[in-house]
C-alpha cells in the first residue's frame, strides 16, 4: 500500500474525530499547522505558503470564521515590502521614536511608520518612486529582492550580460540590471514558455516563493527558527544540534514535514539530515530536509522543572505523556541518562509508572534528567496465573506457587496487552499469566504476559488504534478480544500485503496470537485495493453508477461509494462534475469505487488529422480509436515551434487534448528537443542549456520531471555535467522528462562508406551499429570532419549524439606516462612529468581501467605504474596499465 493512500485514511480518521468535538466546519488537512482551506494539498506553492505563514511573514483573511490565504490575489508594493521586512526579521522602531522622520510618500494609517522606516533604513525603499497602492510587478520584485541582499553595488557588473528570456526586451530599463542580477543569484525564474513576463502582477503565492529563495542568502533572526543537524530520532522525538547546542523536539500529526521532493513521513527522517525547522517551544510546526548554509539557533524556552500527572506510559517507546499543573500536555522521552526515583529517592523502573501518578520532571538543556514520582505506595508488580475472575464483586485471584492472592479492580484499572493500554478485563482469561501492579490491594494495572494457549481464531474487526497498535475484534456474540499487534506482524489481504492502518471495521479476519501479541492477520473478505484506468462512457448520478472503458478496451460498470474521494484534475469535485470521455484513475475496495480522479483531457496517439475538415482521429491509452471534431478556436501548445497550426501536428504524434461538448478545444503536443548543457545550478535545481540555434534557456528539474541517466537507478541533477547532450521531452510547454544522450565507448570494428555505417565494439563486449547521418561528424585531434574518411578500423572512439541531431564520433588520442595519483572515484588522474611536476587529466567516472583483458579498480593502479591514457575532448575514457 502506498504512503499516500495510508495518509488519506489516517486523515479521514483524524478529521472525523475532530468534527465530533467542534461546531465549526472542518476541512480536509485542517489539523495541519499553517493550514488554509483555499490552498489545496497539490497547490504548487503550498509548502512555501505554509513555511512563510508559520514564520510569521504572511497571514490570512478571516471570512465567516474561516481563515483563507487567497494565493492568487495580487500584492501591492506596500504588501511586498512588509513581507520582505518580516522575511529579513527587521526590527521596527516604536512609532513614537520616529515622530518627525520624513518619508517622501504617504502610507495608510494601519501601517506602522516604524516598519516603513526600518524598510527605508535597510535600503528596501529608495527615493520617492515607491507607491503603496501600486501593484507589484515581477520586474519590480526583482529590484526588491536584490535590495534585500544589499547587492545593488553589483548592478554594473551585469550591465553587459544578456537575459535568457525571449521577452527580455519588455523589461523596463530601470529594472533591467536588477532582473539580470536576481537571475544570476537564482532568485527569479522564467515561465515554461521561456518568458519572464516582467510587467505581470505578482500574486501572494508568488511573492512568498520569491522571498523563500532569498532566505538562504540572509542571516535569519526568527526566534522560532532552528537550522541544524539531526542527531537522534526516537519515535516522534527528534534531537537536533545547532551551533553546538542540543535540542529535543517533538513532531506530531499537525507537523508539516518536507523532503527535497515533497511531503515525507517522520519515519523518512535520518540521523545527520540537515534540517530547517519552525518550532513552537519544543513542538515542530514545520521541518524541511535539505542543504542549508545557515547554522542558526533560536532561544527555545524549555522549563527547568515541571509538575504534573501521567496521562499515558509507553514502556517500549520509553515515553511519558503528562498534563502539567498549568494544563499543558508534554511528551517526555526517557533516555539512559534520565533517573527515575520515588520521593524517597529510591530507584524505579518505567514499568512501575502508571496513569494518574503525580510526578516532578527536572530538565537540563531541554532534556529530562530526573523524574520523581510523588504518588505514595508504588508497589512492584505481582505475577501469577489467573485462578479466577469474579465480575460481580470485581475480584481477580492469582495463583502464585502454592498460594492464592486476590486483587480488586474497577473501571480505572488499566489492562495492558503487549505493554500497550486500552484492553478490557474480558480479554483476560483463567489460566492466563498476568502481572498486576496494585496499591493497597486495588489493581491499578493488569498486564497479560502470556495467554493460556497460543490463539488462532477468526472474528470481525471492531476497532483499530494505529498509534498504539491495538486491534479489537469480535469472536462471538458480543465477545470481544483486544491484542497488541507486533510491528513485525504480517497482514495479508487475500494475497496483498498490507499494514495495520489498512484494516477497516467489519473486516473478516483470522489472527494468530503468540505471547499475548498478534503475529499474523489474514483478511478474508476483500483484497487490499484494486487500481484501474479508463475512459468515462456514462455517469448515472442518481444511482452513483459509472460506466467506463478500461485499459483493455472492455466496458466496466462500478458503483461509487458514498464516501468516495472524487476529484477532477486532482481537485475536490462531485460526481456530477464528471463528463463523458474524461480519463479516469480509479481505486476500488469491495467492488466499490473509493477514489476517483478524472481528467478533462485525453492522452492518445494521432492516427490521422484532416486540417481542412478539422477532424482528428486518436488511439487512446485504452486502445480505443476515437474521432473528434476540432473547434475553430482551439489552442495548440507545442514546444520549440512558433506560429504553429494544425499542419504542425503529424500522424504518430502523442497529444493531450481537452474535450468540451464533444469538440477538441485544446491540444498539447509532445515534442522532444535536444540541448547541450552549458551551466548547472544544483542549489536552484536547474540547468542552463542551448539548442542547435544557440538559443539559451533554463530547465528546472523539479520532482515532477522524470530523469533518465544510463546506469543511475536514482538519477539527480548532480549526475549531469557541463557539455552533456540531453533530450528534453515536453507535453505542450510542460517539461516531462530529461534523459541523458547515451554514450558508447569502444573500438571501431568496421567502416562502410557506401552504406554510411560505423560498427563499434564497445567495452561491454557488445557491437553497436551507427548510421553516419546528416550532421554527424568525426572529431580528430581537435578538428571536425563531415565525412568518414578520417576514421580507421581499430581506432578507439567515443560516440555521442550532438546538438544538431547527428552523432559525434570522437577518436581518442594516446598519452603515455607514469602515474602520480588516481582518484578513487575515477574523476581525475595525474601523470608525472618530473618528480615534482604532475599533469592532471579529467576522467569520466565510467572510465575503463584494465591490464589486457583483466578489468581493474582504481586501487589496482599505483604510483609509478606505467600507463596509456586514451583521451577524447580532453577527457580520459580508458586507462591501460602496462
Amino acid at each position: 500500500m502506498n504512503k499516500t493512500k495510508r495518509s488519506i485514511g489516517f486523515i479521514m480518521v483524524v478529521v472525523f474525530v475532530v468534527s465530533l468535538f467542534s461546531a465549526s466546519p472542518v476541512f480536509a488537512l485542517d489539523y495541519k499547522y499553517g493550514y488554509f482551506p483555499d490552498v489545496e494539498s497539490n497547490h504548487w506553492a503550498r509548502q512555501v505558503i505554509t513555511k512563510m505563514n508559520l514564520r510569521g511573514v504572511a497571514g490570512g483573511f478571516v471570512e465567516n470564521n474561516i481563515n483563507y490565504f487567497k494565493p492568487d490575489q495580487n500584492v501591492t508594493q506596500l504588501q511586498a515590502v512588509l513581507f520582505a521586512v518580516r522575511t529579513m526579521g527587521l526590527e521596527a522602531e516604536d512609532d513614537s521614536a520616529v515622530i518627525g522622520r520624513y518619508i517622501p510618500f504617504s502610507i495608510p494609517a494601519w501601517v506602522s511608520k516604524g516598519t516603513i522606516v526600518a524598510a527605508v533604513d535597510a535600503g528596501l525603499i529608495v527615493g520617492n518612486s515607491f507607491d503603496c497602492d501600486k501593484t507589484a510587478t515581477r520586474a519590480w520584485v526583482a529590484q526588491l529582492l536584490v535590495r534585500m541582499l544589499d547587492k545593488e553595488g553589483e548592478l554594473s557588473q551585469v550591465a553587459g550580460e544578456t537575459l535568457p528570456f525571449k521577452d527580455s526586451s519588455q523589461v523596463p530599463s530601470e529594472y533591467l540590471n536588477y532582473v539580470k542580477l536576481a537571475n544570476k543569484y537564482g532568485l527569479i525564474a522564467g515561465n515554461p514558455d521561456n518568458t519572464f513576463a516582467p510587467n505581470q502582477p505578482v500574486t501572494r503565492a508568488q511573492i512568498l516563493a520569491f522571498l523563500s529563495r532569498v532566505e538562504k542568502h540572509l542571516e535569519l533572526r526568527d526566534s522560532n527558527l532552528l537550522i541544524g543537524t539531526i542527531t537522534e530520532i526516537n519515535g516522534n522525538n527528534v534531537g537536533v544540534r545547532s551551533n553546538g547546542q542540543d535540542y529535543t523536539l517533538i513532531t506530531n500529526i499537525s507537523s508539516n514535514l518536507y523532503g527535497p521532493t515533497g511531503e515525507i513521513w517522520s519515519t523518512d527522517l535520518r540521523v545527520n539530515d540537515q534540517v530547517y525547522l519552525i518550532v513552537d517551544g519544543n513542538i515542530v510546526k514545520y521541518l524541511e530536509v535539505g542543504n542549508f548554509n545557515q547554522n542558526y539557533s533560536p532561544v527555545i524556552t524549555t522549563p527547568s522543572k515541571a509538575t504534573g500527572v501521567i496521562m499515558q506510559v509507553f514502556v517500549e517507546e520509553k515515553t511519558l505523556i503528562i498534563r502539567t499543573n498549568e494544563g499543558k500536555v508534554e511528551t517526555i522521552t526517557i533516555s539512559d541518562a534520565t533517573t527515575l526515583v520515588n520521593d524517597n529517592n529510591q530507584p524505579l523502573t518505567l514499568k512501575q509508572l502508571v496513569k494518574d501518578m503525580e510526578i516532578n520532571v527536572n530538565y537540563s538543556n531541554g532534556k529530562p534528567i530526573k523524574v520523581t514520582v510523588l504518588t505514595k505506595n508504588v508497589l512492584a508488580g505481582d505475577e501469577g496465573i489467573v485462578f479466577n475472575i469474579n465480575k460481580d464483586i470485581k475480584l481477580i485471584t492469582l495463583k502464585k506457587g502454592d498460594n492464592l492472592e486476590g486483587y480488586l479492580y474497577n473501571e480505572d484499572t488499566e489492562v495492558l496487552i503487549g505493554n500497550n493500554r486500552f484492553g478490557y478485563i474480558e480479554d483476560i482469561k483463567e489460566g492466563d499469566q498476568v502481572k498486576i501492579k496494585a496499591t493497597d490491594g486495588l489493581a491499578e494495572s493488569i498486564q497479560l504476559v502470556a495467554a493460556e494457549v497460543e490463539l488462532s481464531n477468526s472474528g470481525t474487526v471492531q476497532q483499530i488504534t494505529v498509534d498504539s497498535r491495538l486491534l479489537t475484534y469480535e469472536v462471538g456474540d458480543k465477545e470481544f478480544r483486544t491484542f497488541y499487534v507486533d510491528p513485525k506482524a504480517t497482514i495479508d489481504f487475500s494475497g496483498d500485503s498490507g499494514v495495520l492502518g489498512d484494516l477497516r471495521k467489519g473486516d473478516k479476519i483470522i489472527v494468530n496470537v503468540e505471547n499475548g501479541q498478534i503475529t499474523k492477520i489474514s483478511v478474508t473478505n476483500r483484497k487490499l485495493y484494486e487500481k484501474m484506468q479508463g475512459i468515462l462512457v456514462g455517469n448515472d448520478i442518481n444511482n452513483r453508477i459509472i460506466t467506463f472503458r478500461d485499459s483493455n478496451n472492455e466496458l466496466q460498470v462500478a458503483e461509487v461509494s458514498s464516501g468516495a474521494d472524487i476529484r477532477v484534475n486532482n481537485k475536490k469535485a462531485y460526481l456530477s462534475n464528471l463528463q463523458k470521455d474524461m480519463q479516469l484513475e480509479i481505486e476500488l475496495s469491495d467492488d466499490k469505487i473509493t477514489y476517483l480522479n478524472a481528467k478533462d483531457t485525453l492522452l492518445g496517439t494521432v492516427v490521422g488529422i484532416n486540417t481542412g475538415t478539422k477532424v482528428m482521429e486518436l488511439t487512446l491509452t485504452t486502445g480505443e480509436r476515437k474521432t473528434y471534431n476540432i473547434a475553430s478556436n482551439s489552442s495548440i501548445y507545442m514546444e520549440g515551434i512558433t506560429n504553429y497550426d494544425l499542419d504542425d501536428i503529424a500522424r504518430g504524434d502523442i497529444v493531450e487534448v481537452k474535450i468540451d461538448n464533444g469538440r477538441i478545444t485544446n491540444i498539447k503536443v509532445q515534442r522532444a528537443v535536444t540541448y547541450e548543457i552549458t551551466e548547472i545550478s544544483t542549489s536552484s535545481n536547474r540547468i542552463r542549456v542551448k539548442d542547435s540555434k544557440n538559443n539559451s534557456r533554463y530547465l528546472y528539474l523539479y520532482s515532477d520531471v522524470e530523469l533518465d541517466i544510463y546506469g543511475k537507478s536514482q538519477p539527480s541533477i548532480k549526475d549531469f555535467n557541463k557539455n552533456d547532450i540531453i533530450k528534453a521531452t515536453y507535453l505542450g510547454y510542460t517539461l516531462q522528462k530529461v534523459e541523458m544522450a547515451p554514450i558508447t565507448i569502444g573500438t571501431i570494428a568496421s567502416l562502410d562508406s557506401s552504406g554510411k555505417t560505423i560498427v563499434v565494439k564497445g567495452y561491454d563486449g557488445q557491437s553497436h551499429s551507427f548510421k553516419f547521418e546528416n550532421n554527424s561528424r568525426i572529431i580528430k585531434d581537435g578538428y571536425s570532419y563531415t565525412t568518414m574518411g578520417s576514421a580507421t578500423v581499430g581506432s578507439r572512439v567515443v560516440v555521442k549524439e550532438n546538438i544538431d541531431g547527428g552523432r559525434n564520433f570522437s577518436l581518442m588520442s594516446k598519452v603515455s606516462g607514469t602515474v602520480g595519483f588516481l582518484y578513487a572515484d575515477k574523476t581525475k588522474v595525474f601523470l608525472k612529468q618530473t618528480q615534482t611536476t604532475w599533469i592532471p587529466y579529467d576522467m569520466v567516472p565510467t572510465a575503463y581501467l584494465h591490464n589486457g583483458s583483466i578489468e581493474l579498480t582504481p586501487g589496482d593502479i599505483k604510483t609509478d605504474d606505467n600507463v596509456d591514457l586514451f583521451i577524447a575532448n580532453n577527457i580520459v575514457y580508458e586507462v591501460l596499465k602496462k
